[in-house]
């Protein structure tokens, strides 16, 4: 075992979600009365906690409902969808073995509930590889602020600076910046419209038609982030 840790965000890194959950925000937010929300409005909230984008949009369509509820309701619609036919993100089951085998410590801090992260991982198999689970609920923030990256890295034993992030989204990159991480984004390809925003981070952008990524670029990419620590 290593001395090195590499921490994965969940939804749209390891497991491609964005369709399950914008159909269930969708349905449980129109439910609601909240008619206005669309794919748009739910690319808005990209890398942002699930509870912290429920607070938004609770404010933004005036819904009555508390938070929690709609939050517990969101997360059963996803869970059913997620769990009917799991797959991982094409070649991120590769990397995330390989990853394991070099001996690195390996973690996930997602915006998703604890439930819904360790619900998904054994479903696609992968939750064996994970020593540590975070959900940004169980933090005063979530990303762009580090807080759910520093509780992983303190959780698995590791410093920051011999921590890296695999991330998909502009906040999860900034808040592996301001967790002083070293960070690999795979972003979505039609996500990488602006290289500015991702600054500080070693970008391979996910390919089109759904063939994921290319584990041994990305898994090299980490190993060198990860020899510069020292």
């Amino acid at each position: 075992m290593t001395d090195r840790a590499v921490i994965f965000d969940l939804d749209g890194t390891i497991v491609d979600s964005g369709s399950n959950y914008f159909e269930a925000e969708r349905e449980v937010l129109h439910r609601h009365g909240a008619r206005g929300f669309d794919r748009a409005t739910h690319g808005q909230y990209t890398g942002i906690g699930m509870r912290d984008m429920l607070d938004s949009l609770r404010g933004r369509y005036g819904l009555r409902e508390d938070t929690d509820t709609l939050l517990e309701e969101v997360n059963a619609s996803y869970l059913a969808l997620a769990t009917a036919e799991p797959s991982p993100v094409p070649g991120m089951r590769e990397l995330i073995q390989g990853l394991h085998a070099d001996g690195h410590r390996l973690g996930v801090a997602s915006g998703s509930s604890r439930d819904t992260i360790e619900t998904v991982l054994a479903a696609v198999g992968l939750g064996e590889f994970f020593r540590v689970v975070v959900s940004a609920e169980e933090v005063p923030a979530g990303k762009p602020d580090p807080a759910v990256f520093l509780r992983t890295a303190r959780q698995l034993g590791v410093a920051a600076a011999r921590t890296v992030v695999i991330e998909d989204s502009v906040a999860g990159v900034r808040a592996a910046r301001a967790a002083r991480m070293g960070c690999v984004a795979v972003p979505a390809a039609g996500d990488y419209t602006d290289p500015g925003e991702w600054g500080g981070s070693t970008v391979f952008p996910q390919h089109e038609a759904g063939t994921g990524i290319d584990p041994g670029a990305v898994r090299a990419a980490v190993d060198g982030l990860l020899h510069a620590s020292g």
